[in-house]
């Protein structure tokens, strides 16, 4: 492994070509890295067996292994959501729209982390990643690709405690980042990308009532964990818990934050059922992708090329090797 060199985050100067960042080693190497990163790749043409597959009716395959191809993919798929996925092509293929690509994640910045309330090069890295996948499907479909970045930000006061004021100063950084990428595109390609709110496909009020009443089944699931798989899910909502976030819990004792966490890490799992059920029309809509594998109806993802830490969890970093520079994200804990 080589050295790594951890690139600090300032708000973007007035050009959106340039970056202000400050770097320890190989300026202009690394400079030059940085920059390319908001560039869009070239198109890739159909290959000669894609060329076959195309002139038989089966462009819907060509896009599907396209955007399931293991440059991206981390995991295997299930039947039933490749069917599901295959229809949505074809549907949207016949009706010449636009094909949806959703990137499901967190929508603020694990508090625990240096840059946090803000993103980092973690987010541009996954950006970069999105964009790539876009671009293989947009490369042989002109009616064009939409990259969609959905953000649970609706349920991070509630189950994670983060400030309100928090997970706004995070959308604002990150649309900021998101128009970056889009000033680099080209105005001949049919591609962009963009941040959506969980709220304007389950509204607050609907989703929490909807929680309330799914948590009791979800609650027996947990209960019927083994111990190990329990501790494991507990540790893990610790590290997402915001203590001195929109409310005190500073206060607590450690039996009642071992409560907390229990009920927080039952409630995620809760509402990734909620909703799924209140934007059912929207997710019909689009191509799911996770950056967790076994999310029911998505497609698990890397969060970029080298790493599969979830982006919005990790900071960016970029490995020295002797023949390249390599984008890692990486967790506080690493």
């Amino acid at each position: 492994m080589g050295s790594y060199v951890r690139i600090l985050y300032v708000k973007p100067s007035a050009s959106p070509s340039l970056y202000n960042i400050r770097m320890s080693q190989d300026e202009h190497h690394i400079s030059h890295v940085v920059s390319s990163l908001l560039d869009i790749v070239p198109r890739s043409p159909l290959t000669k067996e894609e060329e076959k597959l195309t002139q038989a009716g089966k462009l819907v395959e060509v896009i599907y292994n396209r955007v399931t191809s293991t440059k991206f993919r981390k995991s295997s798929i299930d039947e039933g959501t490749v069917n599901f996925y295959k229809k949505y092509l074809q549907k949207a293929i016949e009706n010449n729209e636009r094909i949806r690509l959703y990137f499901l994640f967190g929508g603020y910045k694990q508090a625990r982390l240096s840059n946090a309330p803000y993103p980092d090069w973690a987010e541009v890295f996954n950006i970069n990643l999105a964009l790539k996948a876009a671009t293989s499907i947009e490369s042989i479909y002109d009616s064009g690709v939409d990259v969609i970045y959905r953000g649970d930000e609706v349920v991070t006061t509630l189950i994670g405690n983060y400030k309100v004021s928090a997970r706004k100063a995070y959308a604002k950084r990150l649309n900021e980042i998101m128009a970056l990428f889009n000033q680099h595109i080209p105005h001949n390609r049919s591609i962009n990308v963009r941040y959506e709110l969980t709220s304007e496909t389950s509204p607050e009020e609907k989703l929490f009532k909807l929680m309330d009443e799914l948590y009791p089944k979800y609650k027996k699931t947990f209960d019927s964990l083994s111990q190990e798989v329990q501790e494991q899910r507990i540790q893990k909502s610790y590290r997402n818990q915001c203590w001195d976030g929109e409310k005190d819990l500073t206060s607590l004792s450690e039996e009642e934050r071992l409560t907390k966490v229990k009920w927080a890490s039952i409630m995620h799992d809760v509402f990734l059922e909620a909703d799924v059920k209140l934007a059912e029309e929207y997710f019909n809509n689009g191509i799911s992708i996770s950056f967790r594998k076994g999310i029911p109806g998505c497609i698990h993802y890397g969060s970029c090329s080298s790493s599969t830490v979830q982006f919005w969890a990790g900071e960016g970093f970029l490995e020295m090797r002797d023949d390249r520079i390599v984008p890692w994200i990486l967790s506080y804990e690493q």
